[in-house]
């Protein structure tokens, strides 16, 4: 099968790939581009040392009055990474040895402008790093960037010097992995599958990872997994040969539901049992910002899988609908602590009045909705929305229509 033969061409590629050198070329620039700096290589190699080699080299600073420019220092001995004489200078080519598994590269960008700049600190030729390693890149003392997901770093820097790091980690990284696995889809019904690197210590989710899928029963486009026909189909992705492949069944026609989110926070829940309850899989990237309430603690959550009959909390940039198919619930049944809980809402719509308690009465009649703005009272719940209860004592909760 065609799957088989791309996983055996990406593992060639892959001992291609798993080679002990690499580097990454660096370079600066201010947003009108007159002033560029972008001569500047770290990494690793099998011959080369920890200290100065001949891979290494010197920087040569601009001859123009003013100018920005990106070094590795090795000339100041209160810094880590100091040079003795005659080499103790600052380099635009900075290469170790591959044997040490942990580098940290410091580097500056020196800024010689009469006034302040929007300066871009980016990155190249990432596509020489086998896939096991983890580098970021970051100012220091800040938030770092992965170089697999992102490849700039913008700064607005003072006239001065500024003090960056690149941190690498060989071995971070075991294998690639599609998420979930395997898949389960109804006809007609789409999810947004992940492809994650992993190891002990790390999981990174790839933003744009190379994949493709084998058979009729699905399709997968702009990262979009639809359910075509009954059937088996298989996704196959790579990265820097490293390859991971996941089965796709397809079944018969689900009970298709559309959750309408406008822009802001949103209290919905899902009135049908989908595929998988993975919250990234069900609305893509924005399933990030998915948040539940914790009946126990009282407390707000983030949560990663979503349960039918609870509502939550998602955070969606724009007005845009899901649509989400599966088998119907017809109604939900929860054991419920005493305080406040969000409570979904099954396929039908279901008047406050039929909601039932085992002891009676254990929550208070008032139920809240919420429109993006307001809390706002309901005596009607609707497939598809969420709201507050509020549970006196421990009982079990029926939501029927």
């Amino acid at each position: 099968m065609r799957y088989f033969f791309i996983i055996i061409v990406m593992n060639i590629l892959f001992s291609l790939c798993n080679a002990n050198e690499w580097r990454i070329r660096l370079g600066v620039e201010n947003s009108d581009r007159s002033y560029i700096d972008p001569y500047n290589d770290f990494g690793v190699s099998f011959d080369a040392n920890d200290g100065y080699g001949f891979e290494d080299f010197i920087n040569i600073f601009s001859p123009e009055t003013h100018y920005i420019d990106l070094y590795f220092p090795h000339d100041d001995t209160d810094r880590v990474g100091y040079w003795e004489p005659p080499h103790d200078g600052k380099y635009s080519i900075d290469i170790r040895n591959d044997s040490t598994i942990v580098h940290n590269f410091y580097f500056d960008v020196f800024c010689n402008s009469t006034h302040t700049e929007n300066v871009a600190v980016y990155w190249v030729e990432q596509d020489s790093v086998p896939p096991s390693y983890r580098i970021e890149i970051s100012p220091l003392h800040e938030e770092s960037v992965n170089i697999f997901v992102q490849d700039t770093i913008w700064k607005v820097l003072l006239p001065g010097v500024h003090y960056f790091l690149a941190y690498t980690k060989k071995g971070a990284y075991e294998k690639i992995t599609i998420s979930p696995n395997p898949i389960f889809l109804r006809i007609g019904e789409y999810i947004f599958p992940s492809v994650y690197l992993m190891g002990d210590e790390d999981t990174l989710r790839l933003e744009n990872p190379q994949w493709n899928i084998d058979g009729e029963a699905a399709t997968l486009d702009d990262g979009i997994l639809t359910g075509i026909e009954e059937g088996t189909s298989h996704i196959i992705a790579c990265f820097r040969g490293w390859c991971d492949t996941v089965s796709v069944f397809v079944a018969g026609t689900g009970v298709p539901i559309q959750i309408h989110l406008e822009p802001g926070w949103n209290l919905v829940s899902i009135p049908v049992m989908p595929a998988t309850t993975d919250a990234e899989a069900i609305f893509g990237d924005i399933g990030e910002n998915i948040f539940g309430f914790d009946g126990e603690t009282q407390a707000y959550q983030r949560i990663e899988n979503i349960s039918q009959g609870e509502g939550f909390f998602i955070f969606s940039m724009f007005d845009t609908v899901f649509s989400i198919a599966g088998e119907p619930v017809l109604g939900i049944s929860a054991e419920l602590s005493p305080g406040w809980h969000i409570i979904g809402c099954p396929m039908l719509y279901v008047p406050t009045s039929s909601i039932t308690s085992y002891p009676a009465r254990s929550f208070l009649p008032e139920i809240y909705g919420f429109d993006g703005t307001n809390y706002f009272r309901t005596d009607t719940l609707s497939p598809g929305r969420g709201y507050w209860l509020f549970q006196i004592f421990d009982s079990e909760v029926n939501i029927h229509p």
